[in-house]
């Protein structure tokens, strides 16, 4: 059974894939299209940027080192972390990189993503972000429900 976004009443949007390496890159663009999202693809960290300033993205996925960089010094992270919450909390944000465990809730929290992905995990990608989507549905559902009946969203 093909599942999406649709099943959890959300309306699948776009997201934003910054990758490195090319098989992350191709199973995680693949995995956000079977969930029935538009995909762009950034290259450069100007680039990501850039769309991140100009777009509203439901899922972004970035890996620790995008554009040579390393995990401290990401442009692309950094800026995410900056985000005013009630923009950050709108869109999910998949950390990917060598040496994280998969769907590790600690280092999601302490990193201030939604869930981390080790690379080798690419493949089964699609599953992680099913299983966050899941998660971002129901931990905010309560919060958007008091936006909604107040007027703010």
């Amino acid at each position: 059974m093909e599942t999406g976004a649709g099943d959890f009443g959300v309306k699948a949007g776009s997201a934003l894939v910054c990758a490195e390496g090319a098989e992350v890159n191709k199973s995680t663009t693949e995995a956000i299209k079977g969930l029935g999202y538009h995909v762009e693809t950034a290259s450069t960290a100007a680039e990501a940027l850039e769309w991140l300033k100009f777009n509203q993205y439901e899922i972004v996925v970035l890996s620790e080192t995008f554009a040579g960089a390393s995990p401290e010094d990401n442009a692309v992270y950094r800026h995410l972390k900056g985000m005013p919450m009630a923009t950050r909390r709108r869109l999910i944000v998949a950390l990917v990189g060598p040496h994280l465990k998969t769907q590790d809730a600690m280092t999601a929290f302490v990193r201030s993503v939604d869930v981390v992905i080790n690379e080798k995990d690419a493949p089964a990608i699609k599953a992680v972000l099913w299983k966050a989507i899941e998660d971002h549905v129901h931990f905010y559902k309560v919060h958007k429900e008091s936006l909604e009946k107040m007027g703010k969203q």
